[in-house]
């Protein structure tokens, strides 16, 4: 997600506010340390302007968080 955000020249702080979230809550998501649910996801990405990357970002996310916990 912050390879994205970061590729469309996008803040923290504006997707987050876009999103309706804290940015402290999507950095959390970003370190991998916060794993989104579905809706957060699909706010997130509508955020970025980026639906049609949701199935692969969702198993990315859950991937990463997964060899976090191991």
């Amino acid at each position: 997600m912050k390879h994205i955000r970061e590729q469309k020249g996008y803040s923290i702080r504006a997707v987050a506010r876009v999103a309706g979230y804290s940015p402290g809550h999507l950095c959390l998501i970003e370190q991998g340390k916060r794993l989104p649910n579905r809706f957060s996801l699909t706010c997130l990405l509508k955020a970025l302007a980026a639906t049609d990357q949701a199935p692969h970002l969702g198993a990315l996310l859950i991937e990463e968080q997964m060899e976090r916990l191991c």
